[in-house]
């Protein structure tokens, strides 16, 4: 019976090893990170989804950990335990938080900067508009009334915010240039009512339907007669029909 040399055995064992040790898949570290967007504008309530990228693709760990530098301002929820690679960001009260992710591997991070800021109502009013613009003359003569419409005026005009506000009602001014020679600062409020305060004869008042028709009209009324704007304005994206 022929006998197995230990030595050959030995010899057989370690070729085994370094043969099996080539074979087994090497860790592929990981080199950086980045996230779909570093800048984020959300209203309170809001929300939106980061997602984190690790460079190279196939890096063995892919674990990492996020963090909010403000969670009153935006906090962190996770949508998937198992991925944590995507991370949901709750927008809460106004202001700016700075939301991190970290890798595990390596410590390479990437931020992005979220400002909450409560939108101002009157942003769907603003831009460019058709106006019609009818001037009218009327008088009260011999106890009948006379009108005379002076001219019709077609302009693009536009509609643009004014920076005074009145706190306490929560409500602020619009500037609206419906002519070449003519534009008024009124108040609007959330329902799109416009007004402003003036002493009498002088008024003015009219009335945003959704975000792009108006219709109002300025000027002065008397016992004798009076001299009054009336405008039509239509936003310029819509067109007018």
């Amino acid at each position: 019976m022929n006998k197995t040399n230990p030595f050959c055995l030995l010899i057989i064992f370690a070729i085994a090893i370094i043969f099996f040790s080539a074979c087994k898949e090497k860790d592929i570290p990981v080199s950086g990170t980045f996230l779909n967007t570093n800048e984020l504008t959300l209203a309170p309530g809001d929300t939106d989804i980061l997602i984190a990228t690790l460079h190279p693709a196939n890096a063995t760990n892919k674990k990492v950990k996020w963090n909010s530098s403000n969670y009153q301002v935006a906090s962190l929820s996770v949508i998937d335990y198992s991925n944590e690679l995507e991370m949901r960001i709750i927008a809460h009260n106004n202001g700016k938080a700075t939301i991190t992710v970290t890798t595990i591997d390596g410590n390479y991070s990437a931020t992005c900067s979220v400002t909450v800021q409560t939108p101002d109502y009157r942003d769907q009013w603003v831009g460019e508009w058709d106006f019609v613009t009818k001037h009218i003359i009327y008088w009260y003569l011999g106890g009948g009334k006379w009108d005379y419409l002076s001219d019709t005026i077609y302009y693009t005009g536009k509609v643009s915010h004014n920076s005074f506000i009145i706190p306490e009602y929560g409500i602020g001014y619009i500037d609206i240039k419906y002519s070449a020679n003519n534009s008024i600062s009124m108040v609007v409020d959330k329902s799109g009512k416009l007004y402003y305060y003036t002493s009498p004869p002088y008024y003015g008042e009219g009335q945003f339907e959704d975000c792009d028709k108006v219709i109002f009209e300025s000027g002065w009324r008397a016992n004798g007669g009076g001299n009054i704007y009336v405008i039509d304005g239509v936003k310029k994206e819509r067109g007018r029909k």
